[in-house]
């Protein structure tokens, strides 16, 4: 009888382990729109807008977490984006293929729970006719940005 319930507790804890690694292996699908604001220190601009982000966080138990999908920056700038986990951020060196030519066209970062994000675009730097041109959100103003964006880069939860 021992040995049946011993073979009973095995096969319990093995279905909870296998169980425990599909559930992490999962992709958890991730949707939001942050408020945010576009400013320059240099250019003395500040506007707000949004920054809207949908696609997978994909777990990974031996690698690098990461995100798959899609970034709307205000409104109307539509990348696809693959973030991958770094210490206590997500991040991507955004870029762009152009007469064989591999370009940097900016970057992203976000929080690794994604309720803050951080980003540089070059079409925004041509939007607004910006010098050094950056958006973060969640933020109403320059001050707001300027502590999400410093937040994200020192990893502060």
């Amino acid at each position: 009888m021992k040995r049946k319930g011993i073979i009973a507790t095995c096969f319990i804890a093995l279905a909870a382990i296998i169980y425990l690694i599909v559930d992490y292996s999962n992709p958890k699908h991730i949707e939001f729109t942050l408020p945010s604001t576009t400013y320059s220190v240099e250019s003395d601009y500040e506007k707000t807008t949004t920054i809207a982000i949908r696609g997978d966080q994909h777990k990974n138990l031996l690698g690098k977490d990461t995100f798959i999908g899609t970034m709307i920056v205000d409104n109307d700038l539509i990348y696809d984006i693959k973030l991958k986990k770094e210490d206590h951020k997500y991040f991507e060196i955004l870029t762009k293929l152009e007469n064989g030519t591999l370009n940097t066209i900016g970057s992203v970062m976000t929080s690794t729970d994604f309720h803050r994000i951080w980003l540089q675009l070059d079409e925004i730097n041509v939007k607004y006719n910006l010098v050094d041109g950056y958006i973060s959100g969640p933020a109403e103003n320059m001050e707001e940005a300027e502590a999400v964006a410093r937040s994200i880069v020192e990893g502060d939860e």
